[in-house]
């Protein structure tokens, strides 16, 4: 897949970007004015003309600069073990970019739905990597991810349902080895850092993610997200 910094949608009569950590495309789409609406996701704090918003959050980057073990190790205790538990449970698959994105797209409506969290078209989950688990041939948790080298960054994480405990240990085992999986892929290909797409230390209702991913030992980074709005856009929002 050949790596994609720019996402673009269609809204009514106007296409919008939303570039992935390439602050110098961001910054020349702002010069060719190519977009009425850009929002740009980066790492860096830097200097932007009248018209953009800049606001400042926070992510995880797991140093992909290592071997494969390496990064394991680094991984909090009980992450680690879960991974490697994986590696001896029979019927447990992993597979990058297989030929089952209509059920893998199912899967992610469902969760979305159960979540009350909006829904994306197929076409945006094809515009990232993917990486499924699978429990025998039951789809179990899927994570998707952007390719931005030298940096990658994770696009979603969703799974099916959980109906007993059972089903809730082997997704949790499933979506850890999943960004393990995704590690060692970064790794083998030359990546700098796995982003793991912005942690909210101060919402309760945002914990159990944020430690889920913290739970890979990434160094906490701020990340600056930057919002251009053309004076068109920003007419049409006052008089909505």
């Amino acid at each position: 897949m050949t790596p994609n910094p720019v996402i673009e949608r269609r809204f009514l009569f106007f296409h919008s970007a939303r570039v992935i950590l390439h602050d110098a495309l961001f910054l020349d789409l702002l010069r060719k004015h190519r977009y009425l609406f850009i929002v740009a996701l980066s790492h860096h704090d830097f200097s932007v003309p009248a018209g953009v918003v800049k606001k400042q959050k926070k992510t995880t980057l797991i140093d992909l600069q290592k071997n494969p073990q390496a990064i394991l190790q680094s991984f909090h205790d009980t992450t680690r073990n879960e991974v490697r538990r994986t590696f001896a449970m029979n019927g447990f698959t992993v597979t990058c970019n297989d030929d089952r994105f209509s059920e893998a797209y199912a899967c992610y409506k469902r969760f979305r739905k159960d979540k009350k969290l909006p829904l994306k078209p197929r076409s945006f989950l094809r515009q990232a990597l993917r990486m499924s688990a699978y429990w025998h041939t039951d789809l179990v948790a899927v994570v998707t991810w952007y390719d931005t080298k030298p940096v990658m960054r994770i696009q979603h994480i969703f799974s099916r349902p959980a109906v007993t405990a059972e089903d809730r240990k082997i997704i949790g085992f499933a979506t850890r080895r999943l960004i393990y999986e995704i590690c060692v892929y970064g790794s083998n290909q030359g990546y700098k850092a796995l982003d793991m797409a912005s942690i909210n230390l101060d919402n309760p209702t945002k914990e159990g993610i944020t430690r889920f991913k913290l739970s890979f030992g990434g160094d906490v980074v701020n990340e600056y997200v930057y919002t251009y709005r053309s004076p068109l856009i920003r007419f049409l929002r006052r008089f909505l």
